[in-house]
């Protein structure tokens, strides 16, 4: 006849047969502390970028928030040569637009009146058939309906045309 023995429970922390230790930690106290700040540092990076970064397209005369919505492209981004150029301003504002020193004239302006979008795309029978590559730079000038063009505020801003 056999007996059966029953099972046995693991010794408890601080028991006779574990001489007073718990069992081995998975990570050591260097790297907790290293992780911590790793993560510590990673977060305050990312609330840096996020509080330098802005929605606002202000720059240029200082006031441009006043009567600019958006830029098109955005300052300092990207466009192909073929690419929009325009202007997004608050209601009851028109705007002309001159790219790369090139007074674009209204015939060639996309103006959609019921958004006071004011934009640009070279092609064909246009001020300009394409964009010039490189560091181009557009300039806006903007005027209140009410008052007119004689009151006009000027924006510039510059992207790369690749």
């Amino acid at each position: 006849m056999s007996s059966t023995v029953p099972p046995t429970k693991p010794p408890a922390s601080g028991s006779p047969q574990t001489n007073g230790s718990s069992a081995p930690s998975l990570y050591s106290t260097r790297f907790k502390i290293l992780a911590a700040a790793l993560l510590a540092l990673a977060i305050a990076a990312f609330v840096a970028a996020y509080l330098t970064t802005s929605d606002s397209d202000e720059g240029g005369s200082g006031t441009d928030g006043e009567f600019v919505e958006r830029l098109l492209p955005e300052r300092d981004t990207q466009i192909v040569q073929q690419g929009t150029v325009g202007i997004d301003l608050a209601p009851g504002w028109e705007a002309s637009l001159t790219i790369d020193g090139t007074a674009i004239p209204a015939d060639d302006l996309d103006i959609t009146t019921s958004l006071n979008l004011v934009q640009f795309t070279p092609g064909e029978d246009k001020a300009m058939r394409t964009l010039p590559v490189g560091n181009v730079c557009a300039q806006a000038r903007a005027w209140e309906t009410a008052t007119g063009p004689d009151d006009a505020r000027t924006v510039s801003w510059c992207f790369d045309v690749i």
